[in-house]
């Protein structure tokens, strides 16, 4: 923790205030306000307008539902406002109205934005209104109040699951100004440069006279006194993001506390976060804004003396340390209301590490940052299946989830067994001594599928979009069932132990490889229409049912494991580094089949420094795709059991470098198999301590004479190497979940 940061906890001018909670700092004398949990709740059934630009709601414009509302003191019921998704750009004010809800999109806070690109220097008629909510007649300017996009200056007003933005970067311009009392914001996302959020403490004869607001799992983004003003302010949950390009420094907080207000602002359990380019130290956590005070005519007792106090927050390596106020008078512990205590530094969780640049194909196109941005309230730490399913709900916001034990995603047999399912009689029935060639069908096949699909609810948990799932202890990770990620994006699962996908009901397909085979329905992870996944640091087995100790029915072993990590339709632009596949038979695929022409131009994985130990084949086994693999070691601990390494299958590409195997004398022919492929590269391949030309191995076979050894790309990224071809130690140091320091 700075050092700063510790003085300032302990020479608080005002220590008592370092103990309040969100409700302490929103009471006023006798007037104690408790905001309600809106967080997760839904909106009400029935909105009594809406507001949409096509002309389908009651309104089509904010403003327009706006001046619909009744006045204050008519109604204490409050009354709802729905804003359809879309951009609407005007500036509206809502003043002295009933109390009122005013909603966007839960779904995803961004589909409905209410902008304008208004800043203090913009030029307006003398005799024009600045804002319909401050007329700021008799200038040439804006002003800065004046800019404002968007004002609330009533109470008891909830703003929920909307973007209120200034775009105006050449001048002071307000988001968002805040002049009432109670007013909730929930999931919103205010977004400006300088002067973004503007907290204004209504006159004392006015009944919002205590100028209070709650802000609640929310952004805030600015880059110089973006939030800033003289009311009571609590920021809960939420992120306050400084921006770059702008602006070299900056600050974040900005309050011009009257010396007679008990409160100003309170920032807790919160984030304070930067825009890549802010460079580390910049930004000051805050400064006094001397509102009105000329430099050096500051007066103790009389001017306003702005009151901060930052808790329980994650401070990221941007921010610097409180600043001069803008009257210039120096940071003085002894004199400034400000104090921080109890934080820490946001660089030191890695569950907001995103994939570096450069770091395989997912660092492409944008790259992989997965849970990285999400809010504080977004954070979710789970122990159990219920909690990991509810951590994962449906939202637009990123997200981070923490798993923090060995969670069991499945069960016994019983749990899922259809009553009418027999597996003796099962057996009997399709024995293909007597039923024949053909699939199965009929009464016992039709219950096998009831209880497939009973057994497929309970353990395939679906992953969103935007999502960081990480190990946060040691031996955490999942049992019994599958990470699916289908039709998703920007997804990082690192420093788990993915075990025992165990399919109790494998189907018995009579055609499968000429003489009939059991195929099971689970992967540890499965990849289906996934772009931009990062999978890291995990390790990956059978469990304590591997499928060499299964039952042999029909001349067939009966698996009951399908791949470890299948990449498949239309899948692209996945980063598979430093994981431990262990003791496993089809292991790692990417492309489903050959006719998934889709496919095609997509599929484009690296796999880096893993450690295959002990598994059979397909590590992997590629159709289709632009597959990179480097720097990986297999230990093959047997040879008769010992299938292929890489499998190079229909439009396959395959580039593999500096990889090694070490192996009880295993032929290099048999590392590399071509399945209806012919498109494999290697360069810097290591056999047992020598170095080896599979491509020149595998043409010494009959079936090598259709290798090409021509591909028509080449990675996009420097290639990551740990200074040498030979360099096992260093992956079997970094491999698996147990080498994610946490």
């Amino acid at each position: 923790m700075k050092a700063w940061l510790a003085e300032a906890a302990l020479l608080m001018a005002w220590p008592a205030a370092a103990a309040d909670d969100v409700a302490a700092w929103l009471t006023r004398g006798t007037d104690r306000w408790q905001p309600p949990a809106l967080h997760g709740t839904p909106l009400p059934e029935r909105a009594d307008f809406i507001v949409a630009a096509d002309g389908t709601g009651t309104h089509r414009s904010v403003q327009a539902a706006f001046d619909a509302l009744p006045a204050r003191g008519s109604t204490t019921v409050r009354l709802t406002i729905v804003i359809k998704p879309g951009t609407y750009r005007e500036r509206p004010c809502l003043r002295d109205k009933a109390p009122v809800l005013v909603a966007g999109d839960p779904a995803d806070a961004s589909a409905v934005r209410i902008v304008a690109a208004v800043s203090n220097a913009t030029p307006k008629a003398p005799d024009a209104d600045a804002h319909a909510c401050h007329p700021h007649r008799g200038q040439a300017t804006h002003g800065t109040s004046g800019s404002a996009t968007m004002v609330l200056a009533s109470g008891d007003v909830q703003l929920r699951h909307l973007t209120v933005e200034n775009e105006a970067r050449d001048a002071q311009a307000v988001a968002l100004t805040l002049r009432g009392d109670r007013i909730h914001l929930d999931d919103v996302r205010l977004l400006g440069f300088q002067d973004t959020l503007l907290m204004r403490r209504p006159p004392a004869d006015s009944p919002d006279a205590a100028g209070r607001a709650y802000i609640d799992g929310s952004l805030i983004a600015g880059d110089v006194d973006f939030v800033f003003g003289d009311g009571t302010l609590v920021i809960h949950r939420s992120t306050l993001l400084s921006r770059a390009g702008r602006s070299p420094g900056g600050h974040v907080l900005a309050p011009s506390t009257r010396v007679d207000q008990p409160r100003g602002f309170l920032v807790i359990g919160s984030r304070f976060a930067a825009e890549p380019g802010v460079a580390p130290g910049s930004v000051s956590l805050g400064r006094a804004w001397d509102e009105g005070v000329p430099a050096g005519q500051w007066r103790a007792g009389i001017s306003p003396n702005g009151q901060a106090l930052v808790r329980d927050s994650a401070l990221g390596p941007h921010i610097g340390g409180w600043a001069a106020s803008t009257s210039r008078r120096p940071f003085d512990p002894a004199v400034n209301r400000f104090a921080t205590t109890n934080n820490h530094d946001d660089g030191a969780d890695i569950a907001r590490q995103p994939l570096a640049a450069g770091d395989g194909w997912a660092s492409q196109d944008g790259g992989t940052r997965g849970g990285a941005d999400a809010l504080p309230r977004d954070l979710h730490e789970v122990h159990t299946r219920a909690e990991l399913v509810a951590a994962l709900a449906p939202h637009g916001r990123p997200r981070i989830v923490k798993i923090a034990a060995f969670i069991e995603l499945g069960g016994p047999e019983s749990a899922f067994r259809d009553p009418a399912f027999d597996r003796a009689a099962f057996e009997r029935a399709y024995d293909p001594a007597t039923w024949g060639r053909k699939p199965p069908e009929g009464a016992l096949e039709e219950a096998r599928r009831r209880s497939v699909a009973a057994q497929r609810a309970q353990v395939m948990v679906r992953v969103p979009s935007r999502t960081t799932i990480i190990g946060s202890a040691p031996g955490a990770g999942l049992s019994g069932g599958t990470l699916l990620l289908e039709r998703v994006s920007d997804v990082i699962v690192r420093g788990l132990r993915l075990s025992d996908a165990y399919d109790h009901f494998p189907a018995w397909d009579p055609d499968d490889n000429r003489h009939g085979e059991w195929n099971s329905l689970y992967d540890n992870i499965s990849l289906v229409g996934a772009t931009r996944v990062w999978i890291d640091r995990c390790t990956f087995d059978d469990g304590e049912r591997p499928d060499d100790t299964a039952r042999t029915v029909f001349g067939r072993l009966v698996q009951h494991h399908d791949g470890f990590l299948d990449i498949t339709r239309e899948s692209d632009l996945v980063t598979v580094s430093h994981n431990h596949f262990k003791a496993h038979d089809k292991t790692s695929l990417v492309g489903g089949s050959d006719r998934h022409a889709s496919d095609e131009g997509r599929l484009r994985v690296t796999y880096r420094h893993n450690l295959w130990e002990g598994v059979l084949e397909r590590a992997p086994r590629v159709r289709h795709g632009r597959v990179h693999v480097v720097g990986n070691v297999y230990r093959v601990p047997d040879a008769a059991r010992f299938g292929y390494s890489l499998g190079v299958g229909f439009r396959g590409q395959v580039l593999a470098e500096d990889n090694v195997w070490i192996t009880p004398g295993v032929a290099a022919t048999r590392l590399v198999r071509l399945l209806g492929g012919t498109r494999f590269l290697d360069r810097g391949s290591v056999l047992d301590g020598r170095p080896v030309s599979l491509v020149q191995a595998l043409r010494a076979t009959p079936a090598g004479q259709a290798l090409d050894d021509t591909l028509d790309w080449s990675p996009p990224y420097p290639t990551p190497r740990p200074g040498n071809a030979n360099a096992v130690d260093w992956v079997l140091q970094q491999a698996g979940a147990a080498n994610l320091i946490r």
